[in-house]
């Protein structure tokens, strides 16, 4: 895959990908480490776990201090392996699923470690019948799987993740002259990064939405 010089993000990256950081572009997507043509998630290359395993490899070391140096942001997508479809049906498909968390868990670890701003995306659909999103995971296995602080995580749904998108000018943090979108919790967060889902209130564009009025309507 090739990158143009200016492009937002590029996806799919690799160790080796330092040639798009330098292209430059402003976010790369994936933890998906690999050397050959990706064509499936299911049927992606195998990877040499136990290289990336301690989180100190020299190879991405390198990329990711280039990618602090650029600010360029990492949109990990680090816990799309923990999905059902993902996970599959066999013994074989599960025990490979996990591998890779595990590799996505240590890459994006470095990769914080390192001083890279990593944002909250994911490849996971929201089941219908979840009353939160499915980036909800992704935020929880960032902390609980890569060792992001909390405070930290909160940040790159929200502020990273604006950079990201280009919006930081008007989204992303609470200040005089941004869009009012935030939202009221009835639990600390930074005790628990579970406790996102006692929102009581999003405002939105500055418009309150009360969380029981969409439980009500969840209801009918």
């Amino acid at each position: 895959m090739t990158c143009r010089p200016g492009a937002r993000s590029w996806s799919s990256w690799a160790p080796a990908g330092g040639g798009s950081v330098a292209a430059p572009v402003h976010s790369v997507n994936r933890v998906a480490s690999r050397t050959e043509p990706l064509t499936s998630y299911k049927t992606k290359p195998p990877v040499d776990h136990a290289c990336f395993a301690a989180g100190d490899e020299p190879h991405l070391a390198a990329l990711f201090a280039e990618m602090r140096r650029r600010g360029t942001v990492l949109d990990a997508t680090a816990s799309m392996w923990t999905s059902d479809e993902l996970r599959g049906d066999t013994a074989e498909s599960a025990e490979r699923a996990a591998r890779n968390a595990e590799l996505a868990a240590a890459v994006t670890g470095q990769a914080y470690r390192a001083g890279v701003d990593v944002c909250t995306g994911t490849d996971h659909e929201t089941d219908p019948g979840d009353p939160f999103p499915a980036l909800y995971g992704e935020l929880a296995f960032l902390v609980e799987r890569c060792g992001v602080p909390a405070a930290d995580v909160l940040r790159s749904a929200t502020l990273v993740g604006a950079r990201a998108a280009g919006t930081e000018a008007d989204m992303g943090s609470v200040e005089a002259g941004k869009l009012a979108d935030f939202a009221v919790l009835d639990e600390n967060p930074l005790q628990d990064i579970g406790n996102l889902r006692s929102i009581t209130l999003t405002v939105r564009r500055g418009r309150p939405h009360a969380r029981a009025e969409f439980d009500k309507d969840a209801r009918r």
